[in-house]
């Protein structure tokens, strides 16, 4: 019996199937289930049984898995106080909003690269609410994203901030330096979609004034919303960043919002459970880079 027996059997009851553990442990499916064999045959024991393509831990297996998670969480500590990062096996996964990774995703690199030089990173840019329930599944160790989170399961660390604006075409909004509500209810709008935090941004937003939209279509891709607004077809709510060059260059127009819009709040969240000492200090790090350069971000504003 040796730790990477054990390491294994405990990712594959944990992310359901021997594909997605040896993704994790970034080795092959066939090492993963050779691993498993040996462990059953010493134990002389089966410790999952196959339904379909995921896998249940059996009764007796389940007995086990409190033991193996403590020796798995000891072995990571050992290896985090060697002070080794290179010692670290697998892959990192990332979780990052389109914000996030089109402003921070290289800072972030560079940072982990210089600490934890051995170490794969994965990067998975998506939806504040699909980070959420990757993490929750484990497949990812960290995520950056836009809040607020309401989740038992995560531990949050506060960041910073993005501010948000109104952007559209010039033909749409330039005749405006301040709108509200009722100003552009009727104007189409390119919106994320139901799901997002933005998406209830916006209707907030409208529903202090007691304004409806008359037309919402929807994307997940804030760069293509701007190409959308840039083309004179709708206008959307983006975080500010996102769309600071086709403002200078003049593609885009954004008038004051009366009220002010709500900014976005920004999180680093890992799992309370992670048996892996090291995430944590992974995590305090990401938290460090980006509160770093959203603060260059703000100053660079003024």
């Amino acid at each position: 019996m040796n730790i990477r027996q054990l390491e294994t059997f405990y990712w594959i009851d944990r992310l359901g199937t021997f594909h997605a553990a040896a993704e994790r442990l970034n080795t092959s499916q066939a090492t993963v289930s050779a691993r498993i064999r040996e462990l059953e045959a010493e134990l002389d024991l089966p410790l999952f049984d196959r339904i379909g393509r995921r896998v249940k831990v059996t009764l007796k297996g389940s007995e086990l898995l409190s033991h193996v998670e403590k020796i798995v969480t000891e072995a990571a500590r050992i290896q985090l106080a060697a002070s080794r990062p290179g010692m670290m096996r697998g892959t990192l996964k990332i979780g990052l909003s389109e914000t996030v990774a089109t402003h921070h995703l290289a800072a972030i690199l560079k940072s982990l690269n210089g600490r934890f030089a051995e170490l794969a990173v994965e990067f998975h840019v998506d939806a504040s609410g699909d980070l959420v329930r990757k993490l929750e599944r484990g497949e990812i160790d960290v995520s950056i994203m836009g809040g607020p989170i309401h989740d038992a399961e995560l531990l949050l660390e506060p960041v910073g901030e993005v501010q948000l604006i109104w952007v559209g075409a010039p033909e749409l909004l330039g005749q405006y330096l301040m709108v509200q509500p009722a100003d552009l209810a009727h104007f189409p709008i390119i919106s994320f979609p139901r799901e997002a935090r933005l998406f209830f941004t916006m209707k907030e937003w409208f529903a202090v004034s007691g304004a409806q939209p008359s037309s919402i279509n929807y994307c997940n891709n804030a760069s293509a919303m701007i190409r959308v607004a840039c083309a004179g077809l709708g206008i959307c709510i983006v975080p500010e960043v996102l769309a600071k060059p086709d403002l200078h260059a003049g593609r885009l127009v954004s008038p004051v919002s009366q009220p002010p819009l709500n900014a976005l709040n920004m999180f680093v969240a890992t799992r309370k459970e992670s048996v892996d000492p090291a995430i944590a200090e992974i995590a305090t790090m990401v938290a460090q880079v980006v509160r770093m350069t959203l603060s260059a971000t703000k100053v660079a504003d003024r």
